[in-house]
């Protein structure tokens, strides 16, 4: 019987993002989140991020329809040993959501008159829990529409920077740290925190249209021959799906 759970973690995203990210290695960004606190209250952060989906390929249309045509599949081997792990849904009703607003809140409450240097590692525990932790459903923004949604759906793994403070200060941005021109210069000092791969830690390089497929066999020799042999190059190349053929065989 099939497992419900991919080989491979899928990240998507736009033709521009792939380049750089087969070009850099994959760069930690701000996300900005709505969290629904167990009150029904609702609260914006981000986190810096590099976010996956554990989807089969024969069901990943949708996701692609949301985030982009065009990505990885990484291994899970790989994603294991870079210490990525799915994030905990928790619906805002819920025991457990009862419990992290009281973990967060008490830890807040008590180092909150503290300077930055003082704080207590509790507090950066707290954080990095509510890092990996997303509403079981609630609302989406894109391309400035919001849509209710279940990203329960998602079945996400999350890349996040084992650090706990960017820049001497916090790690999390809330209120005016959320303009985006606050959050493009804090995704920049991102890129010292990014995660490399090989070649054999990428199962499917994901396009958008067959017609692609040439241009993007030469971007990945430019890009790849400086530092990988022609075998390596060659390898990469075989791993490219379209966006049509996966459509096509659903």
């Amino acid at each position: 019987m099939a497992g419900i759970s991919a080989n491979s973690l899928f990240h998507f995203t736009k033709y521009e993002n792939l380049m750089g990210i087969l070009t850099h290695d994959f760069y930690p960004r701000y996300c900005v989140e709505e969290y629904a606190d167990s009150a029904g209250n609702f609260h914006k952060m981000a986190f810096p991020m590099v976010c996956f989906c554990d989807i089969p390929l024969a069901h990943i249309s949708e996701h692609m329809s949301t985030y982009g045509e065009y990505g990885l599949g990484m291994t899970k081997q790989w994603a294991i040993a870079n210490r990525l792990n799915p994030v905990l849904y928790v619906e805002k009703t819920s025991w457990v959501s009862e419990k992290l607003d009281h973990i967060l809140a008490g830890n807040w409450e008590s180092v909150n008159a503290l300077p930055i240097t003082q704080f207590l590692e509790e507090r950066d525990s707290a954080v990095a829990l509510y890092m990996h932790t997303k509403s079981y459903d609630g609302v989406q923004e894109r391309n400035g529409v919001r849509i209710r949604k279940c990203f329960y759906d998602e079945r996400e793994w999350r890349y996040v920077p084992r650090i706990s403070r960017l820049d001497g200060h916090e790690l999390h941005l809330t209120g005016d740290n959320l303009a985006p021109d606050i959050l493009e210069a804090k995704n920049d000092l991102l890129k010292a925190h990014k995660i490399g791969f090989e070649p054999k830690d990428i199962q499917y390089i994901i396009i958008g249209k067959e017609a692609e497929r040439l241009q993007v066999i030469e971007s990945i020799e430019a890009i790849k021959s400086a530092k990988y042999d022609s075998s390596q190059v060659k390898l990469l190349s075989s791993k490219i799906v379209s966006a049509e053929q996966i459509e096509g065989d659903i």
